[in-house]
């Protein structure tokens, strides 16, 4: 029986995807697959983050 991919790799998975086209060679280790997304350029934060404290978003009134 294989191993699911828990919350954060599903994410990574899919990030993976759309960044190579190929599936996520590896589970398991979230923090290695982040580590070689970041290194090609791909943005692996959570869809659902806050902005930045000094981001330029605007502010409703």
């Amino acid at each position: 029986m294989g191993l699911l991919p828990n919350d954060e790799d599903a994410r990574l998975a899919e990030v993976w995807r759309a960044h190579f086209g190929t599936p996520m060679p590896i589970y398991g280790v979230p923090a290695i697959a982040r580590r070689i997304l970041i290194e090609h350029g791909a943005d692996v934060s959570p869809r659902d983050a806050p902005a930045p404290a000094n981001s330029r978003a605007k502010i409703p009134n």
